[in-house]
């Protein structure tokens, strides 16, 4: 997959000129430590490295150990472990789920805990095999470099297919459901007016983080 779409895509500016040095060697250092990671899960995922790259940066600046005490986002890319079993059962559900990505995931899990995820009739399904609880995965299991970044891109695969309009991909509107969760409402409009009634301040910056002037896809 190629992002047609221009950056910057708003006109806002998060990151000041003086931080552009430290940033790209932050994106440097993410891919010298996981560049062979994200190379495979985009081939297996069809999602541009660089938008992989950029949300590793922006959700953890490469710390693999991260977490949200408040949210339980755990690692790279902030996965929460309900997220995680949630977005893999949808992508199953939806029938997106390619053979590489199935069989690049059971190599970090085990076929046990895929198996489960597809037994799963909906979200949060409890069932035996999770513990009654309608999680599969656990703390470790995110932790790992490779799941977590899968599992990543599985969920932005997802949103990409949502909010592609046309020829273009509309991050702005990928962004605040990756920010604020995959039923969030999104504000219809062109990308300055998405901008504005995105919400609070956290989602906006994130936008202007990932898509604005000087945003992390304009670097990575």
């Amino acid at each position: 997959m190629l992002l047609t779409t221009k950056f910057p895509l708003v006109n806002q500016k998060f990151y000041q000129d003086h931080q552009l040095g430290n940033i790209d060697a932050s994106l440097n250092e993410i891919d010298q430590n996981y560049g062979a990671i994200v190379d495979v899960v985009s081939q297996n995922s069809n999602v541009p490295k660089a938008l992989l790259t950029a949300m590793i940066f922006i959700e953890s600046e490469g710390k693999e150990k991260a977490k949200n005490k408040a949210s339980g986002a755990i690692g790279l890319m902030q996965i929460t472990l309900a997220t995680a079993t949630d977005q893999l059962h949808a992508e199953i559900k939806k029938g997106r789920l390619t053979p590489q990505e199935r069989a690049y995931i059971v190599a970090q899990v085990g076929e046990d805990k895929m198996a489960c995820v597809e037994k799963m009739q909906y979200m949060g399904h409890k069932l035996k095999c999770n513990n009654n609880t309608g999680v599969v995965f656990t703390e470790s299991d995110l932790f790992k470099p490779e799941l977590n970044i899968a599992i990543g891109a599985i969920y932005l695969g997802q949103l990409i297919d949502k909010h592609t309009e046309g020829d273009q991909v509309r991050i702005d509107k990928v962004v605040i459901n990756y920010n604020r969760g995959a039923f969030a409402k999104v504000p219809v409009g062109n990308p300055e007016q998405v901008y504005k009634l995105a919400g609070n301040l956290e989602t906006r910056n994130y936008i202007a983080k990932l898509a604005g002037v000087n945003g992390i896809m304009t670097r990575a």
